[in-house]
This record gives structure tokens, C-alpha cells and sequence, in this order.
């Protein structure tokens, strides 16, 4: 999903993905429109590695982008 937000005009992505056959990780991550693609990518990758994983949802918030994870979806599809 960084990869994407950080290649859309609109710095923002989200992502779904199976953990177990009755499990599914919801994703969302964004980054502020003055960030530069390279910049956005880098901001994401710092904070998606400080997520706590440990819980059953997270999310990190930093004055350039943002990332949020959850077991049940919190965005519109």
C-alpha cells in the first residue's frame, strides 16, 4: 500500500489482506500532498516499521503521512 499512496496523485491507498481463512488485515496509508513520491515512500516505510504488531490494531501518526491497521474495515471500499 505505500507503494501505491506514494505513486497516486493522492498520497492515500488501502489494502486488505487474508491472514487466515477467517481473518482479514484491513490497511490505509497516506502522506501529505507537498511530499514528493521518494519522500512519501520514505515516510511510509519508517512508520509502517514502528506499527505495534503485537495488538489487534494500530495505527501511527506523524506529521507527513500516516498508516492505520485493523481486523474489521474502517474505510469505505
Amino acid at each position: 500500500a505505500a507503494t501505491v499512496a506514494s505513486s497516486s496523485p493522492r498520497r492515500f491507498a488501502t489494502g486488505k489482506a487474508n491472514l487466515t481463512a477467517f481473518q482479514t488485515l484491513y490497511g490505509l496509508v497516506q502522506c501529505t500532498p507537498d511530499l514528493t513520491s521518494q519522500e512519501c515512500l520514505r515516510c511510509l516505510n519508517q512508520i509502517v516499521n514502528q506499527l505495534p504488531m503485537d495488538k489487534i490494531g494500530g495505527r501511527l501518526i506523524v506529521p507527513s503521512c500516516n498508516s492505520r491497521y485493523e481486523l474489521y474495515p474502517f474505510y469505505n471500499e
